[in-house]
């Protein structure tokens, strides 16, 4: 039986779920594009519940959802694509690891690697110090052994 899908809000300072995704509809030339505008505009909940609807792949919409995530810093929504839904961390050659470790989110960095993220360590490192965010460059060159 498949886990259902949750609405995780984003925190109240982050526009993104708000004002960005509710005024998506004026970017769709067909009542099927909202799910691929939502995914560019980086609207989380609404990708999420995309994929709870079918509307886009398990996979796809793992990545995606996790992708953005990570990428926004948004732990609880990482956690929960991970631990109930099981979004592989290394899919499309560990993005996700990259985009939170380019935008300094050390938290998300070190649930993904807890959870096996190996995917592009070094350019994850690499990402991180070029952005000066030595912890989480430190946390990744330990992972790398």
């Amino acid at each position: 039986m498949a886990v259902p899908y949750v609405v995780i809000p984003l925190p109240q300072d982050d526009p993104r779920d708000i004002a960005q995704c509710d005024d998506l509809s004026r970017y769709c030339r067909e009542p099927n594009d909202r799910k691929h505008i939502a995914t560019h505009f980086g609207c989380l909940n609404e990708t999420i519940m995309n994929i709870s609807r079918g509307l886009l792949s398990p996979e796809y919409g793992h990545w995606i959802a996790l992708n953005m995530a990570a990428t926004q810093g948004h732990l609880p929504s990482v956690s929960y694509l991970v631990d109930v839904h099981g979004a592989d961390v290394n899919s499309f050659d560990g993005r996700s690891l990259h985009g939170a470790a380019s935008r300094g989110h050390t938290a998300v960095v070190r649930l993904l690697l807890q959870n096996g993220a190996n995917v592009g360590l070094l350019q994850a490192s690499r990402i991180a110090l070029r952005n000066n965010h030595n912890e989480i460059a430190r946390l990744i060159e330990e992972r790398m052994g």
